[in-house]
């Protein structure tokens, strides 16, 4: 009964409760004293507060017609949860994203988080492509799951949706070809991680070192990278760069990519990135210091420096901070260095 009360007081949305309200919640079918002994209990541990000038009732364990909730008390209770859980799961997994949710969103995903756990501890070595149906009936037995019945939030919420292969998922690269470059033996390759930089920057392919630009779609381009070479059918060396938010995300799209294909960041844009100041707006991201430490290698100290000041004080740079003209002559510029 104490837990019953716990989980209802740690997702109350107010600050004050009733009395009548702690009482209906049992429906009435329970022993006054022995709710007085929870209730007492659970304000001695600092989880409410009598509301005094409310005044009490007259019974022989006397109540507070109105308590205050102290919500930083219980969600110190659901931090302590998720801690614990984080070391008892799959190291892949992630529970960040709970720590500003509501404990009752937690508890009812807990029993997906320990079959997902289970399934990726006994399937770490096994990667290959599968549909989602069947990747939904291996995890929990039901192949409507992901699809239908939430599985796929609950992925994303665990930040191992981007890690799981599905053959639906693996879909042809939108890119656009500098036909000037074709017949050369080395090619160059830009990715770019959002659609509006991928438009302006098509506009000038002819006049750039690049043979393609390639619309990377966030994480998509994690799983369809490999297609390039199939679906342009040229020849000679290749040579990839990665334009993306210079941010968490990005970051770590950038590192997951670096782990299929050798590429580094296209340079130059980030540079003049980093002209403009940053903005908010990236509070929750999760961290990858591997992702971090990569993709700074390629940059100055003092580069490095400054990168490091941005994401430790939770700002960003969007790609979108560039617009059409600043690009374009970035391309040009890059294109006239080479000459």
């Amino acid at each position: 009964m104490k837990n019953k009360l716990h989980t209802y007081l740690s997702n109350y949305k107010k600050t004050y409760i009733n009395l009548d309200e702690l009482t209906n919640l049992f429906n009435n079918n329970i022993d006054y004293f022995v709710l007085a002994e929870i209730i007492k209990e659970i304000e001695k541990d600092g989880g409410i507060e009598p509301v005094k000038k409310s005044g009490y009732n007259n019974r022989a364990i006397p109540l507070s017609y109105k308590y205050r909730v102290n919500k930083q008390f219980f969600r110190q209770n659901f931090y302590n949860k998720l801690h614990k859980k984080q070391y008892e799961i799959n190291s892949r997994i992630s529970l960040e994203d709970y720590y500003s949710l509501n404990e009752a969103t937690y508890d009812k995903d807990e029993t997906y988080i320990d079959l997902i756990s289970k399934y990726l501890d006994n399937n770490s070595n096994k990667r290959a492509p599968k549909y989602i149906p069947e990747l939904s009936f291996e995890i929990v037995g039901d192949e409507k799951w992901i699809q239908e019945k939430g599985g796929e939030t609950v992925l994303k919420r665990l930040h191992i949706w981007n890690e799981l292969l599905f053959n639906e998922r693996i879909e042809p690269l939108s890119f656009a070809i500098n036909a000037n470059k074709l017949s050369q033996e080395k090619h160059y390759h830009l990715i770019i991680e959002n659609k509006t930089p991928f438009l302006y920057l098509i506009n000038h392919i002819n006049k750039s070192k690049y043979t393609t630009i390639i619309y990377g779609k966030g994480w998509q381009i994690i799983s369809n990278i490999h297609l390039l070479l199939k679906q342009i059918n040229c020849s000679g060396q290749h040579i990839y760069e990665y334009f993306g938010d210079l941010d968490h995300e990005g970051l770590s799209i950038f590192y997951s990519l670096s782990n299929k294909i050798e590429v580094k960041p296209a340079i130059h844009f980030y540079e003049e990135m980093m002209k403009y100041k940053s903005v908010n707006g990236k509070y929750n991201q999760r961290i990858n210091e591997d992702a971090v430490d990569k993709f700074t290698t390629y940059f100055t100290e003092e580069q490095q420096n400054f990168i490091m000041k941005i994401l430790r004080k939770k700002t960003y740079y969007p790609q979108e901070i560039l617009n059409e003209n600043i690009m374009s002559k970035i391309l040009k510029d890059d294109l006239s260095d080479r000459l």
